[in-house]
């Protein structure tokens, strides 16, 4: 069972999760209170595996080099901080 939480509602799916939240998505009104749109579920039910081995073999002469994520991270969440109740920055759900 899985159990979507936002602003002290909780809803519970069960059986086939993917169905179930691709129904509640499929409402626009759902969508737009939870600022997401159904095409985003596709991302998270992808059982995909990227190999960087060929970037990285390719950057190796370059000079180039890509940052760990955890060095990242902290730019992205002030960026995410900063702009959050920016609506210029969201996606327009319909």
């Amino acid at each position: 069972m899985i159990a979507l939480k936002k602003v002290g509602f909780t809803f519970y799916i069960r059986k086939n999760p993917s169905n179930s939240i691709q129904a509640f998505l499929s409402l626009r009104v759902n969508r737009r209170w939870l600022k997401v749109e159904k095409e985003a579920l596709d991302n998270y039910l992808c059982n995909a595996y990227y190999d960087c081995t060929n970037a990285i073999s390719d950057l190796e002469t370059s000079g180039i080099s890509c940052p760990d994520f955890k060095e990242t991270a902290p730019a992205m969440v002030e960026y995410y901080e900063k702009h959050k109740k920016d609506a210029t920055k969201h996606i327009r759900i319909g």
